[in-house]
């Protein structure tokens, strides 16, 4: 689920939280997520992209340059076993396919690595 905070008036965002409320437990760090802040004035200039992955936060900018594809990630920790190695690279794919299936020139990944 996007979620919309006001964070300052000349600022907008766009932020998912790494909590799942769609089940009976919660699964998830209460104040784990990912976002981005961006100015207002670059408004007209942003995609927000829908990547229904709870670790990724994803906008385009269009740029002089070209499109430009930020990703805010929050990476799966690193517990010892193959399921976690699994769920990382999982995530790592869908951040180049992300990129493959985006009309951007360049990316930029910021976020949590846990590693």
């Amino acid at each position: 689920m996007n979620l919309a905070v006001l964070i300052h008036s000349e600022f907008l965002s766009v932020g998912l939280s790494a909590v799942d409320t769609s089940k009976d437990l919660l699964v998830g760090r209460p104040y784990g997520g990912t976002a981005i802040l961006y100015k207002k004035a670059f408004a007209a200039s942003i995609k927000i992209v829908n990547t229904n992955e709870l670790r990724l936060c994803v906008i385009e900018m269009l740029t002089s340059d070209g499109p430009l594809l930020l990703i805010s990630a929050y990476m799966p920790t690193y517990t010892g076993d193959n399921e976690c190695v699994e769920s990382y690279i999982d995530i790592c794919a869908k951040i180049t396919a992300l990129y493959n299936d985006s009309s951007s020139i360049n990316m930029i990944v910021a976020g949590d690595f846990n590693c």
